[in-house]
């Protein structure tokens, strides 16, 4: 291997290792309000709160990345939904 072969190689890779930008959950970009990485009871829509017992296992009243690894999707996209529909009726 050449040498800009090799260091092109050890930036990639140290890009990968370093990177401080982690993948965050759809889930939390959709409800947390307050941007502190949990939902809150409060935060959530009302079909996560149908079920936020069942997800916070710990029962410490919010749901953190763990924990919302579990939890289907679909939640974000039905808020998503939700409000479109708002939007709707708030134009007429």
């Amino acid at each position: 291997m050449s040498i800009p072969t090799v260091l092109v190689t050890v930036i990639f890779y140290s890009t990968l290792l370093f990177s401080s930008e982690e993948a965050v959950n759809p889930l939390i970009q959709k409800f947390d309000k307050n941007d502190d990485g949990k939902i809150f009871y409060e935060e959530a829509s009302a079909e996560l709160q149908e079920h936020f017992c069942q997800y916070d296992v710990d029962q410490d009243a919010y749901l953190n990345d763990e924990e919302l690894k579990v939890v289907p999707l679909s939640f974000a996209k039905e808020k998503t939904e939700k409000e479109d529909t708002e939007k709707k009726e708030e134009k007429k």
